[in-house]
This record gives structure tokens, C-alpha cells and sequence, in this order.
């Protein structure tokens, strides 16, 4: 399961990262649109990295995560 998890974090990430790159390319205009959906999207895979971290360390953690997942 956990491995799951972060191969689709691993692929939000990428896809953050492109949002980020396209957004930049259609300048100021696009970023005060879609800004705060890019800022949202970035947190919940940090987040989603970080209880996949703490997953790894605990039992009742990897409960965590499985909801998250």
C-alpha cells in the first residue's frame, strides 16, 4: 500500500511542477488565477509525503496514510 502511495505522489508532484511551468509560461494574469489551486495542490503532496514518512515509522501512522491514500 505504501508503495502505491508514492508512486501517486511521485506522479502529483510531477504534475504540480508542470502546472507551475505552464502557469509561469501564461504570466501574471494566469498566477493570480490559478495561483492559490497550484499553492493547494503543492501542500496536499507534501503533506502526503510527509504521512507516507511517518508510515513508514508506525503502525497507527500507516492507518494515516491508507485514509490519505
Amino acid at each position: 500500500m505504501l508503495a502505491g502511495l508514492r508512486q501517486k505522489l511521485v506522479e502529483a508532484k510531477s504534475l504540480v511542477l508542470k502546472g507551475i511551468a505552464r502557469v509561469k509560461e501564461r504570466g501574471a494574469e494566469y498566477m493570480d488565477l490559478y495561483g492559490r489551486r497550484l499553492v493547494d495542490s503543492a501542500i496536499t503532496v507534501l503533506v502526503g509525503h510527509l504521512f507516507l514518512k511517518q508510515a513508514t515509522a508506525s503502525d497507527r501512522k500507516r492507518h494515516v496514510a491508507k485514509r490519505f491514500h
